[in-house]
């Protein structure tokens, strides 16, 4: 009873999200062969060929494709499929290309409660690991060309501010000046600092979401070495090396180990840096 109720939720959701993740806007593009590629997922898609439409989508990343709307309709081909880990992946990808885009934020929260529902009625309400920091998580939502658009604006006012103090001979206009500039160049700091954040400057490793139903957490690169726990998916991490084809990890409760490579993937591959 329980897979089917979860079977239909997925199909709930998959309904509602499809009928928006196919309505993105196109860019238009030069090359034929990736259009071809993108048409042919979304006709996979239409058909529920979803392996297919994973396929062709696996094809655009290989190009170098990365776009929040193929980002986006890629995960809900991995939510049909019921692979809630991919899914959402795909949309923390899609959100890091286009913060503001409340259709993906939608379709990340909803997916997120449909796997922690799923915990919680398979697992005695075992919640997500989560090891997103404060700074990390205020910045979610702040697209790092903002970012830098604001850290040049900033930049701009304290430099005129300065040049101005410097030539000013009124007494008030200088105090006025010289706290102008005091606070221009904290924000712009603290606009340096967001960027840090969103491209994971101040973070030990790379974070990771589990894509596999469920990896043991071993004690060495090796599946013959120690099991020390079970971790389940859509728990994340961070990748803090890599040995034998496993994932060195820090789970949030600071507990290291490994995981094999392909029971995990990593949020921000360092080519959309």
């Amino acid at each position: 009873m329980r897979a089917a109720a979860r079977s239909f939720r997925v199909v709930a959701l998959f309904a509602v999200l499809g009928s928006i993740g196919l309505g993105f806007a196109r860019p238009t593009s030069a090359d034929a062969g990736l259009r071809a590629i993108e048409q042919r997922a979304h006709q996979a898609i239409r058909a529920g060929d979803y392996e297919s439409a994973i396929a062709a989508f696996e094809d655009l990343e290989r190009a170098g494709v990365a776009e929040p709307n193929i980002y986006y309709d890629r995960a809900l081909a991995h939510l049909r499929l019921n692979e809630l880990g991919k899914a959402i992946v795909w949309l923390e990808r899609a959100r890091f290309l286009a913060p503001f885009d409340a259709e993906i934020q939608s379709a990340l929260a909803q997916t997120t409660s449909l796997l922690r529902e799923e915990r919680e009625n398979e697992n005695h309400g075992e919640p997500l690991y989560s090891p997103e920091s404060f700074l990390t998580s205020t910045t979610a939502l702040i697209g790092k060309d903002l970012l830098g658009a604001l850290a040049l604006f900033f930049e701009l006012v304290c430099f005129i501010s300065v040049f101005l103090l410097i030539s000013s001979q009124n007494e008030r206009l200088r105090i006025a000046l010289g706290l102008v500039s005091s606070f221009s160049f904290i924000l712009f700091l603290a606009m340096l600092v967001g960027i840090g954040a969103r491209l994971e400057w101040f973070s030990e490793g790379n974070r990771a979401v589990l894509v596999a139903k469920e990896a043991v957490l071993r004690a060495g690169p090796d599946e013959a070495a120690e099991g020390r726990r079970i971790i389940r998916e859509g728990d994340r991490f961070l990748v803090i090396g890599e040995r034998r084809g496993f994932y060195e990890v820090r789970l949030p409760d600071a507990d290291r180990g490994f995981l094999e490579r392909d029971s995990l993937l990593i949020l921000r591959p360092k080519r959309t840096d």
